[in-house]
C-alpha cells in the first residue's frame, strides 16, 4: 500500500493551518497541537524543517508563532515531500543516491521506474495552494 507518511500529512496539515491565518496573525504550534491532536514534538520537528527551507518564519514570546513566508502557488507537493522525508522514489533502487543490491538481476525496475516517475510527474505538477486549500483574505 502506498500512502503519505504522517510526516509529510502532519505538514500539510500546518501549512494550511498556516494559510489560512489572516494577516497580521500567527499560530501558535502549541495551540494547534491541541486542536489538531498532533504531537506537539512531532510538529516542532517538522517546523523546523519547513522554517530551515525557508517556507515557514517563527517568532518568539507569549505572542509568537509561525507564519508563511513562502507562497503556496508557486511551491510543489514533491518539494514538500523532500524536504520532510529526503529524496524521492517509490523504492529503493530509484531514489536519488540509494543502491539496490538486486539492480543487475531485478525483473521488475521498468515497471518500478514507470511508477516512479508517473508520482513525481503528479507530485511536480501539483502546488501546495491545490492541496491545503485557499488563503483566507481580511
Amino acid at each position: 500500500m502506498f500512502y503519505v507518511n504522517k510526516e509529510v500529512d502532519y505538514a500539510l496539515q500546518l501549512l494550511s493551518a498556516l494559510n489560512r491565518l489572516t494577516e497580521d496573525n500567527v499560530l501558535s504550534l502549541k495551540q494547534f497541537s491541541n486542536e489538531s491532536t498532533i504531537s506537539f514534538l512531532f510538529l516542532q520537528k517538522i517546523a523546523r524543517k519547513l522554517k530551515k527551507a525557508g517556507i515557514v518564519s517563527a517568532t518568539k514570546g507569549s505572542k509568537g508563532g509561525y507564519i508563511l513566508v513562502r507562497d503556496l502557488n508557486d511551491f510543489k507537493l514533491l518539494e514538500l515531500v523532500e524536504i520532510i522525508c529526503g529524496p524521492y522514489g517509490v523504492a529503493k533502487c530509484v531514489t536519488k543516491g540509494e543502491i539496490c543490491d538486486k539492480e543487475n538481476i531485478c525483473l521488475i525496475k521498468p515497471g518500478i521506474e514507470k511508477m516512479n516517475c508517473e508520482i513525481t510527474k503528479y507530485m511536480n505538477g501539483t502546488m501546495l495552494s491545490e492541496m491545503v486549500g485557499k488563503k483566507i483574505l481580511n
